[in-house]
């Protein structure tokens, strides 16, 4: 059966049970997998050494976003780029100001723009069609005033065709006794476009320990390696991937759930990881990348199955990093000098063969050791 609507993740050992314990065991280990480039093309200069990030749809366009400085651009599945552009940023009174987060609706796409407080609509040919103002409150309805409290800032993750948001709201006001609110669990929840509370998705608690939610890669500036619960839509919103880890010192467990749009469970598992979580991709196909932060520099990527099982894992030299991705392919981006390169590759079973390792500016993956 799926689970309730309101999700509510549980960290392993918080309410005294003891987390199943597993072994990194010599031979048990995800195998390493290959890839095989099937696209390479270098992308338009970024201004303020930022970069852009990617957008695939499900026909294979690729949506090139600087996040601030920089002409957003469009390439079709063979990698040709589309005669549009659409400035970000820069000196200029631009439509989109900064590209903080992004995602597909229909064949059109949304860009969350805090710097203008708006999210905006942008449609094939790259021109903005409506701008959405984020509300000043996320609020409850009346007859759920006991369950929720305000919320004076949020942060979106996903627009649906029927015109409801889904959000992680915080900043929490409470104008009045709410009982039925815990407020040691970040709250994902669905919103209209006014900013009313429809209903709770999940409820994910968080460690005072760790930083409070997010995409894992914005941990990354931390000092030293630590464990903390971090979240990740679909392209398109229509699955989540919500990692929860254990509060035991020491303990690298993590319960790893996906949830559709609706919140209920696709899955949900534990899992070890010998080293914390720095990223997180969620494939419209439900498969799952999960960048480990390891100690060599390198970015190792571990790809899970739409059923949670670990496939195998994929390293990157550290110029290179993995945008999205599904059972076959990933997208990625290329730092080489002062140039970004966007990347195609597919997957396949086999090791890759063991040949020389690349240049540190190559960013191609590394042979097996």
């Amino acid at each position: 059966m799926q689970a309730s609507l309101a999700l509510t993740l549980a960290i392993p050992a918080a309410r005294g049970q003891s987390a199943p314990k597993t072994k990194s065991l010599p031979g048990k280990s995800p195998p390493a997998l290959a890839v095989v480039e099937d696209l390479r093309v270098t992308l338009p200069d970024a201004r303020a050494q930022r970069g852009s990030s990617l957008l695939v749809g499900a026909d294979g366009r690729i949506v090139s976003l600087p996040q601030w400085g920089g002409d957003m651009v469009v390439f079709d599945s063979t990698g040709k780029q589309l005669p549009y552009k659409q400035p970000i940023g820069g000196p200029t009174d631009p439509e989109i100001r900064n590209a903080n987060s992004f995602g597909w609706l229909g064949k059109s796409f949304w860009v969350y723009d805090p710097q203008s407080s708006q999210i905006a609509l942008v449609d094939p040919q790259l021109k903005v069609t409506k701008s959405l103002e984020i509300p000043d409150w996320i609020r409850p309805s009346w007859a759920d005033r006991r369950k929720y409290p305000v919320f004076g800032r949020m942060y979106p993750l996903a627009l649906y065709p029927d015109g409801s948001w889904l959000v992680t709201a915080s900043n929490p006001k409470s104008l009045v006794d709410t009982p039925d609110y815990d407020k040691t669990m970040t709250y994902m929840v669905r919103i209209t476009e006014g900013g009313t509370i429809q209903r709770t998705i999940a409820r994910i608690p968080w460690s005072p320990s760790a930083p409070r939610g997010g995409r894992p890669e914005s941990g990354s500036k931390q000092a030293g390696p630590r464990n903390f619960a971090f979240w990740n839509p679909s392209a398109d919103g229509s699955r989540i991937l919500i990692g929860v880890p254990s509060t035991t010192p020491g303990d690298s467990n993590h319960v790893l759930t996906v949830i559709n749009e609706k919140g209920d469970t696709i899955y949900s598992r534990s899992m070890f990881f010998a080293d914390p979580v720095a990223a997180a991709r969620m494939g419209r196909d439900g498969s799952a990348w999960l960048q480990l932060r390891g100690r060599t520099g390198d970015r190792t990527w571990l790809m899970l199955d739409p059923s949670g099982q670990p496939r195998g894992t994929i390293t990157f030299e550290n110029n290179t990093f993995i945008h999205d991705g599904d059972a076959s392919r990933i997208w990625t981006t290329e730092k080489v000098g002062n140039s970004q390169l966007l990347g195609r590759f597919r997957i396949t079973n086999a090791p890759p063969p063991r040949t020389a390792a690349p240049s540190k500016s190559s960013g191609r993956p590394r042979p097996p050791a």
